[in-house]
């Protein structure tokens, strides 16, 4: 029994030892969809990021590559400006549609199953827990729909909060 709980420490001493400058993240994001990120370094200032999450009875899937940059080295080596660009696809189970014309009137919910395509832009903020292996980041993330129900769809309230785990 001792050996496990000497295995468990081990383990959690070798976690904190690399938690200081991480390669890799997965995390929990909350926003337009709701769902699981996974984000890796390619190199010292650019990642690659996809998520996969859920909305409106379906599943939503996107991949972003991402600049960061510190906001202010000389202050605060913890905080992380970001900006990117990708792209995403996902299927959905119901979807409002409104008249472009009038957009006061109420909107028409379709029950119908359908698929999207588009593009994406993101503009974030990460604060990055030197002592822990963890991170959290605030991003502005539009985007804007190239194949759906009501085709060009362009999204420009969708904020997310995430918070990732290291390692």
């Amino acid at each position: 029994m001792k050996y496990i709980y000497l295995l468990l420490v081990l383990f959690c001493l070798q976690t904190f030892v690399n938690s200081q400058d991480y390669n890799q993240a997965i995390g929990y994001r909350q926003g337009y969809a709701t769902g699981f990120s996974y984000k890796i370094y390619v190199d010292d200032e650019t990642a690659l990021e996809a998520f996969a999450g859920f909305k409106n009875r379906g599943m939503h899937f996107s991949i972003f590559k991402l600049k960061h940059k510190p906001a202010n080295w000389r202050k605060n080596d913890k905080l992380f400006l970001y900006t990117g660009f990708g792209g995403h696809t996902g299927f959905y189970g119901r979807y409002d549609s409104y008249h472009f014309y009038s957009p006061v009137d109420h909107s028409i919910r379709s029950g119908r199953s359908f698929v999207v395509i588009g593009l994406d832009g993101v503009v974030g903020a990460e604060y990055r827990f030197i002592k822990y292996p963890f991170s959290v980041s605030l991003d502005y993330n539009p985007f804007f729909d190239l194949f759906g129900p009501n085709y060009f769809n362009l999204n420009l309230s969708n904020f997310c909060l995430e918070v990732k785990y290291n390692f």
